[in-house]
């Protein structure tokens, strides 16, 4: 990795000479850390202040920082932003390569270890035997007030932050407030995240990412994020605007746009929002596509926006199995969408598929062959990308006390299901060992 290749987005404060040491981390490589709209967050509300100085650190920079090579040990507190939960492995391999014990009960909060996102906010407790606090739900408002803390009493005073913070809304410390957890969460956002730098060295490229949409208008039982990310709150044009405007060069800095939501096209503003960055020769970037709202976006404006790699999550190709899932979207609407996409000049769909879920039956598999058939025909000749992945029982969600299959069934029937795949395009399948630890953790 190289940090001078970082164009930075945002215009950061000097750090005052008093100011405490802050270390940052993400539990993964520097290319998915930074490709992490989540740890993007934490730094940029960290480092905003004139009274913390922050640096980074993954598991490619352990034991030392990013920015100075200095031991992670030396800082007095630790946050971490944790987005999956097989990274609590490599969060508690990070403490130990550093020479800090992964037990809080032996660390004794020398350093204090802060840690947040969305697979610890779902569940904690997994994490608390490591973390010494837990921040819940979204972060918004807890790390104002963490940062206000730091800034007032410093970085030097582990015991009286944790006492600080101790009884606030969205803060859980193991052993102390587990009777009065609570998740927090703005009824309105004011700032959606953003990145506060592009590198050519992440899994989006030079791609700047911004948060469009929180929360989920579906109803897929497996589905986290619309479990504990209600209410659905959209980013307004206005909002999307201003933002960007307040982006020092931008547009000049910036090539790409990276617009991220779980229901990018489901936004009122979608389409002003692509025409405001095609304006401002910025070219837009899409995560996953909902069928249900792609099919009704104009395949001149996908054209427009030269995207040629899009993707879309029917998760199951029986349209019963996809009821059970609580995906109610007939055949009909992907098959609008797949055209609709492939019309606008798309040459690679990328298909999710689930298996291992409850109801899943040989009239799935079957109909699963059908549908790929005949999405491959509306595609007008893109190349399909097939990606099976075993269903992982979430907390909150109406699967929470599903037990999976036998590992030997799941893997059977995912090699089932490729088999059928396979005749429609090329075929990758996740890990049934990988979803199976998921399970566990969650």
């Amino acid at each position: 990795m190289n940090i001078n290749k970082e164009r930075y987005l945002v215009d950061f404060p000097k750090p005052r000479r008093m100011a405490g040491n802050v270390f940052v981390g993400y539990p993964s490589t520097y290319s998915a850390g930074m490709s992490n709209l989540g740890f993007h967050f934490l730094f940029r509300g960290l480092r905003s202040s004139p009274f913390i100085r922050v640096e980074r650190f993954f598991t490619d920079t352990a034991p030392l920082t990013l920015e100075s090579g200095s031991r992670i040990s030396a800082s007095p507190v630790l946050f971490f932003s944790v987005s999956y939960e097989e990274d609590y492995l490599n969060m508690a391999r990070i403490l130990e390569r550093s020479g800090i014990p992964a037990s809080r009960s032996l660390r004794g909060r020398k350093p204090l270890v802060i840690a947040g996102g969305p697979a610890p906010s779902a569940n904690p407790f997994p994490l608390s035997e490591i973390a010494d606090i837990i921040s819940l739900g979204e972060g918004e408002q807890t790390l104002e007030v963490i940062s206000g803390y730091l800034a007032e009493i410093g970085s030097n005073d582990p015991e009286g932050l944790a006492g600080k913070l101790a009884g606030l809304d969205g803060i859980y410390i193991p052993g102390l407030t587990e009777d009065r957890m609570k998740f927090s969460r703005p009824a309105r956002i004011e700032e959606f995240p953003f990145s506060f730098a592009v590198t050519p060295e992440t899994a989006f490229g030079d791609m700047m990412l911004i948060e469009t949409g929180r929360g989920c208008p579906g109803s897929c039982i497996f589905c986290l994020s619309g479990s504990i990310q209600s209410p659905l709150r959209f980013m307004s044009l206005e909002q999307f605007t201003g933002q960007l405007s307040r982006i020092p060069g931008f547009p000049g800095k910036v090539e790409r746009v990276g617009m991220v939501s779980t229901s990018i096209a489901a936004n009122p503003d979608f389409e002003s929002m692509v025409e405001h960055l095609l304006e401002q020769e910025v070219m837009p970037s899409f995560s996953s596509l909902r069928a249900q709202d792609i099919s009704r976006v104009p395949a001149d404006l996908i054209r427009r926006t030269g995207i040629r790699s899009a993707a879309l999550a029917p998760e199951s190709g029986s349209q019963r199995g996809r009821y059970l899932l609580g995906k109610c979207v007939d055949d009909e609407t992907f098959f609008a969408a797949a055209g609709v996409l492939a019309g606008g000049g798309v040459e690679r769909l990328v298909i999710y598929l689930l298996t291992g879920y409850p109801g899943e039956d040989e009239e799935a598999l079957s109909r699963t062959g059908l549908f790929l058939n005949r999405l491959k025909e509306v595609s007008r000749g893109a190349r399909l990308e097939i990606h099976i992945n075993t269903v992982v029982p979430k907390p909150w969600t109406p699967l929470q006390f599903y037990p999976l299959p036998a590992p030997g069934k799941l893997k059977e029937r995912a090699e089932e299901l490729a088999r059928i795949c396979r005749e429609c395009g090329t075929v990758k399948i996740k890990s049934v060992r990988s979803a199976l630890r998921q399970a566990v953790l969650s």
